[in-house]
């Protein structure tokens, strides 16, 4: 990432070799490093893990919409997919400081609304550090939706627990994922 916040050197930036924003360079000039890292954490394996717990319950506090539930009756939404909500910030991470990282999260909405924001449902997605704000903020977020787009175009092969089952997420047909894109995330 620019050693300045500007922008992670990902997706349409990823062959430069300095900031189009502020010029500095991505490299160390003596050691040929990166300047400056920021961290994704892929989606897909955690989704995998909180399946292999029978103790995980589903909850239809968010699925009476009048989108949802017309994307289920076209057959979008099956009863093998997840609902994700995705969200970012920045974080102080110390009293009496501006805020120097910017934290994203999946929440699995899947979970009844007394667990979901627990520890366990509140899934990492990105850690920006700082000390300034990111300027381009899609270019951070490039990989991990980018792995996301893959799980949701390949599926996620998965093992309930509670049904003792394999069982892969993902879109019927590829057409159907391109007309829910636009309306919200989901795998």
């Amino acid at each position: 990432m620019c050693i300045n916040s500007c922008l992670a050197f990902t997706g349409p930036f990823s062959e430069l070799s300095e900031c189009p924003t502020c010029n500095e360079a991505r490299f160390d000039s003596l050691t040929e490093l990166p300047r400056q890292k920021f961290h994704t954490i892929p989606i897909g394996p955690q989704l995998q893990a909180l399946w292999r717990s029978a103790q995980n319950t589903l909850y239809d506090d968010v699925y009476h919409g009048r989108d949802y539930l017309a994307a289920v009756e076209r057959g979008d939404i099956t009863a093998d997919d997840m609902m994700l909500l995705f969200s970012i910030d920045g974080a102080q991470l110390y009293e009496s400081k501006q805020s120097d990282c910017w934290i994203a999260i999946w929440i699995i909405l899947d979970h009844a609304p007394d667990g979901r924001y627990m520890k366990k449902c509140v899934l990492p997605g990105t850690f920006i550090p700082g000390p300034n704000k990111p300027k381009n903020v899609d270019s951070y977020l490039f990989p991990g939706l980018h792995h996301l787009a893959a799980l949701q175009r390949e599926g996620l092969k998965i093992w309930d627990a509670h049904e003792d089952r394999v069982f892969t997420s993902h879109p019927n047909d590829v057409s159907q994922w391109s007309r829910w894109s636009s309306r919200g995330i989901r795998l």
